[in-house]
């Protein structure tokens, strides 16, 4: 998350690279982005779900859905496996002070509040 929030300020701020380097220049792609962050949601970040929302999971030809959904549960897979290394229950997760101020990170920075 780090670097999404640096990316914000050195990348997408007012007087940053984009202002400079992209035809939308002069804060267009911020007025971009603030678009984009309003319309955010966890859902549309879940592929999933966002795929079911776009009417997409039932098209043979939308292969970019079938990769992402097939990427999304190897990924699923993954975490799983290293969470479950290190956290046996759910009140173990709930009690890690760490990881909850990760969480609030994510939501608060990373998510910038999203509506969900």
């Amino acid at each position: 998350m780090e670097i999404n929030t640096r990316g914000r300020g050195q990348l997408i701020s007012h007087g940053g690279v984009f202002d400079k380097a992209m035809s939308t220049g002069r804060g267009g792609h911020v007025q971009l982005m603030h678009q984009a962050m309003a319309k955010l949601t966890y859902r549309s970040l879940c592929p999933p779900d966002d795929l079911a929302d776009r009417g997409l999971l039932g098209i043979p030809s939308a292969l970019y859905a079938h990769d992402a959904l097939r990427l999304w549960d190897i990924i699923a897979r993954y975490v799983e496996g290293i969470v479950h290394l290190f956290y046996h229950r759910d009140d173990i997760v709930r009690g890690d002070p760490e990881l909850q101020a990760w969480c609030r990170e994510i939501t608060e920075l990373g998510l910038c509040q999203a509506q969900d």
